[in-house]
């Protein structure tokens, strides 16, 4: 048996064992994760990894990104004379909690020639829905493997597995074909389809050389968690990025945005006079936040993989779209350490003509400002943000979505998002059980349910954990304040980027505006100066423009989603 390399091995493991139909390699030559549907509503794994006969334990978690955290997991360990797996999860770096409700079925456990084998049983959704996650045909995970001693013959006697013996793929379950780790967006850019107005020659004598471009940012910081900015400027040609990656040279940059200026806008217009005068930059926040507004772009945390859109659609950029786009480069700096200095981090693009894939594609935020954490609170509850139908009946036809992602900072404790039509509560775009701030990334989205149509409503409310803080925390940019993001990828692009009501109470109002520009204009005199004379002429002017809803009523649950609907409390045969 030979695990080593990423489809080669997985062939070779399916040739050798036909009850199973996927793979996924999790370390080179060292482990890999096969997979089956056992009937219509289980699932059969198989876990192999090379180690020594003495092994104590191996596991397998999944979650939502790749921290430890809030991980549902599977523990095989040595129980008495025999072997045993116990289904538990992780609430923090330390030894997971055995669930009350034990949901996974050890079928076997062998050893041969180095080789452990372990085959595992479990039902697609357990009724055990705070411990355990559903698993969806085809939805992405990030999986969890780690093997080491124990201490005594139980779950308790597992020890930490050190530092090597552990890892986290991404994987995409009851898939029939082995999947690659962390997809390269070379990959995807090869598999797309052949011009449909230009040869193939011709694609490659227009397209900028090596197809990317790097947005350097350097030399700039200050001596806290900081945002820089940094113009871009394009090809006057219409281009699809149809995959990016994050470019870390500095240790404390923790993610990216990337912003875009209207085309024909009097932004686009400054913004250029701002690089006619300045070059492209690096620029503090508050010149780019005033230029540029509408949010085009999110690169997750630096210990992500590569983003990657579908073969239907790319994110626009060029002649008849966007032509300046800032990236700003979010730092994070807890010691204030001075003399540090950003030698060139940034982003690589993949992208080709328009004409190739057609469709644009482009985000859509809910979001919440109205942020007031008290201190010593183990769980506080902010005000729901919600993306009311009056906004989304401006959409155009059904949406597709693509990714999601939550963002808040170092309280943010869980997330969750709610999606209702005509009354009706759908089952929730995305899930956050447990956010860890050094983990941000893209969420699993139910392939099943990935279909916006108009008229919909969107919620998100934010969970904070504020024990340790002696002060109210308010929103803010800086990492030790705080955020309430959802952000949405989707296809095709409509005119409405941001969507939110919740400021107040007293202000019932939707933003539903194609830029953060009245969000951001707001804030100050809103939240920091009490200048309600400044808020009155923001608002009124906002109304008028159409870039916002006044009043504009959310709709009702007539019919609550119920989470346990199609569980299965028993175990799988």
């Amino acid at each position: 048996m030979n695990v080593a390399g990423a489809l080669s091995g997985c062939k070779e493991l399916l040739a050798e064992d036909s009850r199973f139909a996927g793979c996924q390699e999790l370390s080179t030559g060292e482990s890999a994760v096969m997979w089956a549907a056992n009937g219509s509503d289980a699932i059969n794994i198989k876990y192999i990894m090379t180690d020594g006969a003495d092994m104590g334990w191996m596991g397998l978690g999944l979650n939502v990104h790749g921290s430890m955290k809030g991980a549902d997991m599977w523990v095989v360990h040595r129980q008495g004379q025999g072997w045993a797996v116990t289904d538990a999860r992780a609430v923090a770096f330390a030894h997971p909690l055995a669930d009350t409700s034990q949901d996974v079925v050890l079928r076997s456990m062998d050893y041969k020639d180095g080789i452990w084998s372990a085959v595992l049983s479990r039902k697609l959704k357990p009724c055990d829905l705070a411990g355990d996650y559903e698993i969806v045909p085809g939805q992405q995970f990030v999986m969890l493997w780690a093997h080491g001693m124990v201490a005594t013959r139980n779950f308790a006697g597992v020890t930490y597995h050190g530092l090597n013996n552990r890892g986290s793929v991404d994987v995409a379950l009851l898939t029939e074909q082995a999947s690659p780790t962390h997809a390269a967006v070379a990959e995807d850019s090869a598999a797309a389809a052949a011009p449909s107005e230009e040869t193939e020659q011709q694609q490659q004598q227009q397209q900028p050389p090596a197809a990317q471009i790097a947005a350097i940012v350097g030399n700039f910081m200050r001596g806290r968690e900081n945002n820089n900015a940094a113009p871009i400027c394009l090809s006057p040609r219409k281009y699809h990025i149809i995959g990016y990656e994050s470019i870390w040279r500095s240790s404390m940059v923790h993610h990216s945005l990337t912003y875009a200026c209207q085309p024909g806008s009097q932004f686009e217009a400054d913004a250029k006079q701002l690089m006619a005068v300045n070059g492209t930059g690096p620029y503090d926040l508050d010149s780019h936040i005033k230029k540029c507004s509408q949010l085009y772009m999110v690169a997750p945390h630096r210990k992500a993989p590569p983003t990657t859109l579908p073969q239907e659609a790319g994110l626009p950029m060029g002649k008849g779209s966007f032509s300046i786009f800032l990236v700003e480069m979010h730092y994070y700096n807890p010691t204030a350490a001075s003399g540090k200095s950003d030698p060139g981090s940034g982003l690589r693009l993949k992208f080709q003509p328009a004409s190739v894939r057609g469709v644009d594609a482009g985000f859509l935020t809910v979001g919440q400002f109205d942020l007031n954490i008290p201190p010593g609170q183990p769980t506080y509850v902010a005000r729901t943000a919600t993306c009311t139908p009056g906004c989304t009946k401006r959409f155009t036809q059904n949406l597709t979505i693509i990714r999601q992602m939550v963002h808040g900072h170092y309280l943010s404790k869980t997330f969750r998002t709610g999606w209702v039509r005509n009354g009706v509560e759908l089952k929730p775009l995305a899930t956050m059980k447990l956010n860890d701030f050094n983990f941000q990334s893209w969420l699993p989205t139910d392939p099943n349910h990935s279909t916006l149509m108009p008229g919909d409503q969107l919620t998100l409310t934010c969970v904070y954990n504020s024990r340790g803080r002696t002060n109210v925390t308010k929103w803010g940019w800086g990492a030790r304040e705080e955020m309430c993001f959802w952000f949405i990828m989707y296809y095709p692009a409509q005119p409405v980027a941001f969507c939110a009501q919740g400021f107040n109470d007293l202000l019932p109002m939707t933003v539903c505006t194609d830029t953060t520009k009245d969000i951001t204009a707001m804030y100050e005199p809103y939240y920091v100066t009490n200048n309600l004379t400044q808020v009155l002429a923001i608002v009124s002017d906002a109304i008028k423009a159409g870039r916002a809803i006044m009043p504009d009523p959310i709709m009702k649950i007539d019919k609550p989603y119920n989470l346990a609907q199609g569980c299965s409390a028993t175990k799988p045969l």
